[in-house]
Order: C-alpha cells, then structure tokens, then sequence
C-alpha cells in the first residue's frame, strides 16, 4: 500500500507569537499589548513597564465643533511573520481638565490600526469609543474616564520588520457657552496615577507636556483611578 505523503512546514512560516490567550469560538491567538513610551519612543509591549511618562497632555480647545487635541502612534515591531485577523478590543484611559467652573463638553477617543512599514501607513480599522458628557466640572479639577471599543481587523499578513501601528486620537469640543477643555492621553503600563519620576504639576489649561497627579480625582471619573490604556489584537493560528 503506497505511503500517505507527508508534508514538512518551512519552518520560516510557522507563526511564533506568544499569545496571552486563545479565544476558542473563533480560533485566534489573543496578544494584549500595553500602550506606553520608553526612551522616547511610544511602544506596543506584551509585559508591562513603567512608563517614561504617564500621559499625553493634548492641546486646549474651546471650539463647539469635534477638535482633535491628541494623536499619538504606539508601534510593535514583528520578527516573524505574522497574519492578523479578527476582533481586536481596546481600553483607552482618558484624561481632562476645564478652565472654567460648571464647564461642559464632550470628549472620546478613536483608535486606528495601522500596518506601518518604515515609511507608508496602511489603514486597517477605525473605532471610535464612547462620547463621554461632561456636566458641571470644576476649574482646573482632574477627571479620568475610561473608554472601551473593538472593531474587526481583515486578515492582513506582517513581513520581517513590519510594524502593527495602533494609533490614539483624542477629541474634544465645549457645549457650554464659554470655557476650554484640555484633553489628555493616559497610557502607564504598571497604571500609576503619579509619575514619582518626574516633575508634577497642577493642571492648568495651558498646561506643559509634564505628568499630571490624578490621585486626587473629581466628577466625572469612574470611580477608581485606571491609568493603563491597552490593546487585545487577534492573531491567526496555524495547525
């Protein structure tokens, strides 16, 4: 009886990412990377660290229309190819302040992936996260919110040295009838809500790139202070 033949893999083919955990109903290997800067460098990590900084203070607006006032890009190198497909979830922790007692506005976040190769972007998704109201907020009191949202990658293959780009917009706009926000991205992988490292300051519209001290919270913050933003990406699986 003739042989049944047998078929070796390349073993450059084989998909070497470990994966956090296997979602089961839909066959993907589930990568959690925290959003977080090192060195200067905004990064995607698998483990957590602290942070040069935890948080992406945005420029102030006082416009009635959806201002954009962060973009900040966190990028994963690969070292093997890998294909990304499937349902990828997000937490975006969200700061802000108001220069103006009894202040309102609204204020979200929108997420996209990205396949970057050194030089050109390619867009996978966008997501955008709740609009957060905000009603009544003091002058200068700190609020952190936390956003969740997912969103359907296609299958899209990563060469050696390609990166997966997830990219963090923060917008905001005033609906009162005068006031600024100042929005802020807050992304610390260990989730302090005060950098010991560097110089902390009050938060002041006008505020400098420096760390804010969100232990001391007002409304509308969700209860307990959560600075980690993060992102669960899929990633096929091969038998």
């Amino acid at each position: 009886m003739a042989g049944v033949p047998v078929t070796f893999r390349d073993q450059r083919e084989r998909q070497l990412v470990n994966y956090d955990y296997t979602d089961f109903a839909s066959g993907r290997g589930i990568v959690e990377f925290f959003l977080g800067q090192v060195a200067g460098s905004n990064i995607l990590s698998q483990k957590a660290f602290y942070a040069d900084k935890i948080n992406f203070v945005g420029t102030a607006t006082s416009g009635t229309t959806d201002t954009k006032s962060v973009d900040e890009d966190f990028d994963a190198k690969f070292e093997k190819p890998v294909t990304v497909e499937g349902d990828a979830l997000f937490n975006i922790a969200i700061g802000g302040t108001g220069d103006t007692n009894n202040w309102e506005g609204e204020i979200y976040a929108k997420i996209i992936v990205r396949k970057w190769d050194g030089s050109t972007e390619t867009d996978l998704i966008t997501s955008q996260g709740t609009t957060f109201v905000i009603e009544n907020i003091g002058q200068d009191n700190v609020m952190l919110l936390m956003t969740a949202t997912k969103a359907t990658i296609p299958k899209t293959s990563f060469k050696i040295g390609e990166s997966l780009r997830v990219s963090v917009e923060i917008w905001a706009k005033r609906t009162s009838a005068s006031g600024s926000i100042q929005p802020a991205l807050v992304a610390d992988p260990t989730g302090r809500t005060i950098n010991t490292l560097q110089n902390v300051e009050e938060w002041t519209i006008g505020t400098a790139d420096r760390d804010i001290d969100y232990t001391t919270l007002t409304s509308p913050s969700q209860g307990t202070a959560i600075t980690v933003s993060k992102a669960q990406i899929p990633f096929r699986i091969d038998i």
